[in-house]
């Protein structure tokens, strides 16, 4: 195999006579590359364009070519020729900084069925993959030489070299002149389209599963400049049809698969082997995390693999070896066959060994179903640009309307952030200096001063927000809850701690000095930035530099919790928990920690509590400053916000187990750093700060990026 013999899609290409000699030999030759344009009127070989409907092609930006040009494609078997002249050109609307670098093109008639549209990664992807990084997922990607190059998925739109060496035979760098190719994951032996070049090296570009409504927008646009209604859209690949997540894509292998084996898979690594010969004896198996084993005997014509689908079944075979599905001696019974040449499955659990037993039909195989992982949320960035080198905003206030209102931090602003449209905007203020909220009983969400004497209060029902001037100093505030008398405990960040105390039916305004614990913190530092009521209208504060939690009761006493030192992990100055986050449905509080190593679970029921160890891999590749306040997600699990990282980590309250996932490409939104997709200049302003929760979305606050962003969760 090489690159020469094996990885060109044409053996020969004459432009100027319409003559296309497609390569047998290609490793990918069973692939239909019928909808890659190799040529058009105005860049040649260059300004390659895909097709994406029958009439309309996608391509770069930044790289693209006018109405009027012939684009051109070539059957796969015949090599018939069709020619299609563009009408209708509409590059995104936003396209700014190679971003998103989208143009498309409406063209004078539909390509016939021998030339193929491609369907494109859809917007939900990542709930069928786990951990798309580290599982080199294998893509092809086109030049402007029409060769068929092998790359690693790295996420989104971006690509990586491969370290395989047999992916290696069939890679390059993407150079100048490769803009507009496209990049496609193959699944289910159909190509899908993940990007279109951009910036070269290993290759990235938009990733089109983000822009998927802008694309079918664009689409119309373009309908309209060229005075037709085709209807189009775009076709979302379904991943569902897998029936479990995407560990591993089916690999474009330089290397036909060995139809040698003679015994069935065990549950395999990468990719999944078959049973051969697969013709009449054996069929596939699917690997799990609970190891079945298949059918490894000769002796029964009709043996299949043996593992449960969503309702356990198990197959035996009455020879020897038995084909079921293991462990069978607790969940799984099996039938027993009077003869090899039937196979049986039957239901589990079965209260003897021959009931509910039914023959087993040649074109039903139970597969094993691996569990699907908790989906992770889709990343998403708000609509407008709000630049600055300074953390924004730490605080967070929704109205009825569905816009949030979040005060400056160290620049006097209000942002305005509208939940229905996805856009925020920068508003004037005289005031800044705040970090965190509290939303009361009473209406009212108030804004907790940290360096204002203000105390400003937004009216949730008809937006307004109001500020009251209720200090004639900085209070240093960073947290607060209501408790059940109506009173809002405020902890500060001071070395001798006070609780300044807002009665929301006065107005008035105290404070209380509790007592010192017994355990102090270092140099006696017993800073709190937590806070969170539980159901009976009691609050719990952990510390940020000591080593007790707090607690006041619902009659308002205060008081330190019995139990072991809380460290995160960590000893020193180093910041342990910021932010309290309160779970009924378990009934405990969640406390995540800013630049500790563990998460803090208090037990509201008996004040117990424990921490909880991140987990060793996460640690490897986090940030010490990993978190500014967690939140409570649409989906139940506790989640981090992105702090000095673009790492999020999650805890699911009722199991506690911990997970993980690098957003970086994200972020990065097909640029070739995160500094230029988001726009931050300083990771010590923070990707974001605190979260708001709207129906299934989560919106995080600005910090020091120019960008908001948004996380859908299904």
């Amino acid at each position: 195999m090489s690159i020469e013999v094996n990885g060109k899609v044409f053996i020969s290409q004459d432009h100027a006579t319409r003559g296309y000699m497609r390569n047998e030999d290609l490793w990918c030759a069973d692939l239909d590359l019928t909808g890659i344009s190799p040529w058009n009127s105005s860049g040649g070989h260059k300004k390659a364009g895909t097709l994406i409907t029958p009439r309309h092609v996608i391509g770069a930006a930044h790289y693209e070519y006018s109405v009027g040009t012939v684009v051109r494609f070539v059957e796969k078997d015949a090599g018939m020729v069709h020619d299609r002249t563009v009408v209708g050109k509409v590059r995104h609307p936003k396209c700014k900084n190679y971003n998103p670098d989208l143009t498309i093109y409406t063209l004078d008639s539909d390509l016939p069925s021998t030339i193929k549209p491609y369907s494109v990664l859809p917007s939900d992807y990542s709930k069928y993959f786990d951990n798309i990084y580290k599982s080199k997922i294998p893509c092809i990607g086109f030049d402007q030489e029409e060769k068929a190059l092998i790359i690693d998925w790295a996420n989104g739109g971006r690509m990586r070299t491969p370290t395989d060496s047999k992916r290696l035979i069939f890679n390059e760098s993407k150079i100048k002149g490769d803009s507009g190719n496209p990049a496609f994951l193959i699944f289910q032996g159909e190509p899908v389209l993940v990007t279109v070049w951009t910036f070269g090296g290993a290759g990235a570009g938009t990733p089109i599963a983000n822009y998927i409504s802008d694309i079918n927008e664009m689409i119309t646009t373009a309908d309209k400049q060229a005075g037709v209604t085709t209807n189009y859209t775009v076709t979302e690949a379904d991943l569902s049809l897998a029936g479990a997540p995407l560990v591993v894509s089916p690999s474009p292998s330089p290397t036909p698969m060995s139809s040698s084996a003679t015994t069935c898979c065990s549950p395999s690594s990468t990719p999944y082997t078959c049973c051969s010969p697969s013709s009449t004896p054996y069929t596939c198996c699917t690997p799990s995390s609970t190891p079945y084993t298949c059918c490894t005997t000769t002796c029964c014509s009709s043996v299949t693999c043996c593992s449960p689908s969503s309702t356990p079944y198990t197959c035996s075979c009455s020879c020897s070896t038995s084909c079921c599905s293991s462990p069978s001696s607790t969940s799984y019974s099996c039938c027993p066959s009077s003869s090899c040449s039937t196979v049986t499955c039957c239901s589990s659990p079965s209260p003897t060994p021959n009931s509910s037993c039914v023959p087993f039909t040649k074109d039903k195989v139970w597969v094993n179903t691996p569990k699907i992982p908790h989906p992770w949320p889709k990343f998403k960035y708000l609509e407008g640009d709000v630049p600055g080198n300074l953390t924004k905003t730490r605080t967070q206030g929704i109205d009825k309307s569905g816009k949030i209102h979040s005060l400056g931090y160290k620049t006097a602003l209000v942002l305005e952030t509208d939940t229905k449209k996805d856009t925020i905007v920068r508003k004037p203020c005289d005031e800044m200096g705040f970090i965190g909220t509290v939303d009361a009983k009473n209406g009212y969400t108030y804004y907790l001063p940290a360096y204002s004497t203000f105390i400003p209060k937004l009216n949730r029902e008809t937006g307004e927000l109001t500020f009251d001037k209720k200090f004639t100093g900085t209070p240093q505030i960073r947290s607060g809850a209501e408790g059940k008398n109506g009173i809002i405990y405020m902890p500060t960040y001071t070395r001798t701690l006070k609780i300044v105390t807002l009665d929301t039916k006065t107005g008035e305004v105290n404070t209380i000095t509790p007592e010192k614990p017994s355990r102090n913190g270092i140099t006696g530092c017993n800073h709190i930035w937590g806070a969170a009521t539980d159901k009976k209208g009691e609050i719990y504060m952990p510390q940020v530099l000591g080593t007790s939690v707090a607690k006041i009761d619902k009659n308002g006493i205060f008081k330190y919790l019995d139990g072991p030192p809380v460290t995160s992990g960590v000893s020193g100055w180093t910041h342990k928990y910021i932010g309290a986050i309160y779970v009924k449905a378990v009934d405990k509080v969640f406390c995540l920690p800013r630049q500790g190593k563990r998460i803090l679970v208090i037990n509201c029921e008996d004040d117990s509590y424990v921490e909880l160890n991140l987990p060793e891999d996460y640690l490897k590749v986090a940030h010490k400053s990993k978190n500014f306040h967690g939140y409570l997600a649409p989906d139940g699990w506790v989640y981090s916000t992105f702090w000095a990282d673009t790492i999020c980590f999650r805890i699911n309250p009722k199991t506690n187990e911990i997970q993980w996932r690098d957003y970086k490409e994200e972020f990065k939104d097909g640029h070739p750093t995160v500094k230029e997709g988001s726009g931050i200049m300083s990771l010590g302003t923070g990707y974001s700060t605190s979260a708001l929760v709207k129906g299934k979305n989560a919106f995080l606050g600005l910090a020091g990026t120019t960008r908001a962003i948004k996380l859908e969760f299904k």
